[in-house]
């Protein structure tokens, strides 16, 4: 939602929001569904942070979500893995102790003091 809203209506606050995202957290964890820290706004001039932030990270690990990736939304070889250093840090911020990989749909978790 930030991606696209930002240059309309700015960055949303979580506290304004938390009702409706606690909601949606609440069901991806019941459905074995993960977040995605997406790299790809730290290189945005426009946003200048990850997708999403580290708040609702915790919010969905404080839910009981588990399953994390991460990515950079890359459509070019020279920016894979961009900012995957600033992510794994976020992770451990947020307090998970996984990254998670997939393998044919079935999640594989990494440990991240292994990484």
């Amino acid at each position: 939602m930030k991606r696209y809203a930002i240059a309309k209506i700015g960055n949303y606050k979580l506290k304004d929001m938390e009702e409706i995202i606690r909601h949606v957290l609440h069901r991806a964890v019941e459905r074995g569904i993960g977040l995605e820290i997406n790299t790809s706004g730290l290189a945005s001039q426009t946003v200048g942070e990850t997708f999403p932030r580290i708040e609702l990270l915790k919010l969905y690990k404080q839910i009981g979500g588990e399953i994390l990736t991460i990515g950079s939304d890359s459509h070019r070889v020279e920016t894979v893995g961009n900012y995957f250093n600033e992510a794994v840090k976020m992770a451990k911020e947020a307090g998970f102790s996984y990254i998670y990989t997939f393998d044919k749909r079935k999640p594989e978790p990494i440990r991240i003091e292994d990484i």
